[in-house]
C-alpha cells in the first residue's frame, strides 16, 4: 500500500461545508485523496488526487496532520486543509457521488470525521501521531453495523471485482 494524502476541502463560498466523495467500490462517503506516487510530495499528491477524483483545483491552506501506521491496514497519511472556489465534477470511475456538506453524509467512515474534528480543534499546530484510532475492532464494528457494505467488501476482496 502507498502512503496517502487526504484533503479536507472547503468551499470558498461556504467554509462550513466540506467535500465528501462516495466511493463506487464500497458505497461509503470519504474525504478525497489517495496514494502518493514515487517521487511525488504529499502536497503534489493531494492536489493531483483531488483534481483526478473531483475535477477541482485546490489551494492548500496548511498541512493539518501526519499519521504514522500501526498495523497492516494503515500507512503514512498526510491530511491537508484545502479550499476551492469550484464545484466538484463527477469524472472518476472511483466515485459514485460527491458534494459539499455541513455534516457528513451517511454512511461515512467515522475516522474521516475524526480527522476533520482533530484538524480544526488543534488550531494551526501540526498533528503528528500514530494512527491508533484505526483499529481492527473499529473497522469490524463499522462493517457489522452496515451489513450490505460488509458483504460487498467481502465480495470485492474474494473476487476482485466491482
Amino acid at each position: 500500500m502507498k502512503d496517502a494524502s487526504i484533503g479536507i476541502v472547503m468551499s470558498k463560498k461556504a467554509q462550513d461545508q466540506i467535500l465528501w466523495v462516495k466511493r463506487k467500490d464500497l458505497p461509503i462517503w470519504v474525504l478525497p485523496g489517495g496514494g502518493i506516487e514515487p517521487g511525488e510530495s504529499p502536497e503534489e499528491a493531494v492536489r493531483r488526487e483531488i483534481r483526478e477524483e473531483c475535477g477541482l483545483e485546490v489551494t492548500i491552506l496548511r498541512k493539518a496532520a501526519h499519521y504514522t501506521p500501526i498495523n497492516c491496514w494503515t500507512r503514512h497519511t498526510h491530511i491537508f486543509i484545502c479550499v476551492t472556489d469550484q464545484a466538484p465534477v463527477l469524472q472518476s470511475d472511483e466515485a459514485a457521488e460527491m458534494g459539499f456538506f455541513k455534516a457528513p453524509p451517511q454512511p461515512y467512515f467515522p475516522l474521516h470525521q475524526d480527522w476533520i474534528d482533530e484538524a480544526f480543534q488543534n488550531g494551526h499546530a501540526l498533528i503528528e501521531r500514530p494512527m491508533d484510532d484505526f483499529s481492527y475492532k473499529r473497522v469490524a464494528t463499522f462493517l457489522l453495523r452496515h451489513p450490505i457494505i460488509f458483504l460487498r467488501y467481502l465480495f470485492l476482496r474474494l473476487f476482485g471485482c466491482f
